[in-house]
């Protein structure tokens, strides 16, 4: 498996360890740490959600690909902070960047959903069903209900496209 391109997008405010500590009993030096963050990303905004962020990223993998939006089979999204449960967040993905002839699914796994998400998507091109397979992994951390360190944590962000090589082994288009 090779690798040609990145694919990243984040939101644009940022949320910095300074400005959590005037949030919660915390900080800098502390948050720095243990856990290395020194800011966060956050998605500001009404009807703003995960898909948006994925849209972004494969709307550029699309354009840097030469890839057209039809010739996607499938999209699989690895989120636990999907925008809603239905549709999929992958679907609503394939929509926004007009990807008319794939379906799509999330996956829900955490931490190792995008690898999940990775051997899913490899195997539905070893299996001859599908050439062209995007796989998505992305987060907001700051929709999860957990504690806040941990709700303000990074943002991932990771897409790829999938797809048969010519030697009869596999190729990854783009990866982040």
């Amino acid at each position: 498996v090779g690798s040609e391109m990145c694919i990243r997008d984040s939101p644009e405010y940022v949320l910095s360890n300074r400005e959590l500590e005037k949030l919660v009993e915390t900080s800098d030096e502390w948050i720095i740490t243990r856990t290395g963050i020194k800011e966060r990303r956050i998605l500001k905004g009404d009807m703003k959600g995960t898909s948006i962020i994925g849209t972004k990223c494969v709307e550029g993998l699309l354009e840097k690909t030469n890839t057209k939006a039809e010739e996607i089979d499938l999209i699989i999204c690895a989120t636990v902070t999907p925008d809603m449960f239905f549709p999929s967040t992958a679907n609503l993905i394939a929509n926004n960047v007009g990807a008319k002839d794939s379906y799509g699914f999330d996956l829900s796994a955490a931490c190792s959903g995008f690898l999940y998400a990775l051997t899913t998507g490899t195997q539905f091109i070893e299996s001859g069903l599908h050439k062209k397979v995007i796989v998505i992994g992305t987060d907001l951390p700051d929709l999860c209900h957990m504690d806040l360190l941990n709700t303000l944590s990074k943002l991932k962000k990771n897409d790829l496209i999938l797809g048969p090589s010519n030697d009869g082994g596999y190729w990854l288009i783009a990866f982040s």
